[in-house]
């Protein structure tokens, strides 16, 4: 009869501990849940390269808070000559990926270049500058300085 009551007392405890974690587990995985970008149906349809893709991001930064944006080094690529970072920017209302023309290497991209990206993906670009040179037929991000690169 004695080992009867310790055995129901045992699993009663044990219900009560594996309830508790399960409910700390859900409050943590709904606390911790990241904000969600609604997506944007012009970057669902067209590629980074593109004009249409390019002048959409233009048009939401233009809205966007600056202080809010955070740049992430994402990849390395040339083409025809060109080196081009490929940047992911990410704000409140704001997820695309750019690529960002390197005309003038400086010493914070010199690793990147020489290593052509590797090991740098997902590497913060702080205190990113660029310009954006657009026209009827281009729309271009150009890359001007960064502080460093957090990795």
């Amino acid at each position: 009869m004695k080992e009867f009551r310790y055995n129901k007392k045992r699993t009663i405890l044990k219900k009560y501990i594996v309830t508790s974690l399960l409910f700390s587990c859900l409050f943590l995985a709904v606390s911790c849940n990241n904000k969600e970008v609604k997506e944007n149906p012009v970057f669902a349809t067209h590629l980074p390269e593109t004009k249409q893709y390019k002048d959409e991001v233009v048009k939401q930064l233009a809205s966007a808070d600056k202080s809010k944006l955070i740049y992430y080094f994402d990849s390395y690529e040339e083409i025809d000559g060109k080196n081009y970072l490929h940047v992911s920017i990410e704000g409140d209302n704001l997820k695309a990926i750019v690529p960002m023309l390197v005309k003038e290497w400086d010493l914070t991209l010199q690793p990147i270049k020489e290593f052509k990206g590797k090991g740098y993906g997902g590497g913060e670009l702080v205190n990113l500058k660029y310009e954006i040179v657009q026209d009827s037929t281009t729309t271009e991000f150009v890359y001007v300085s960064a502080t460093e690169i957090l990795d």
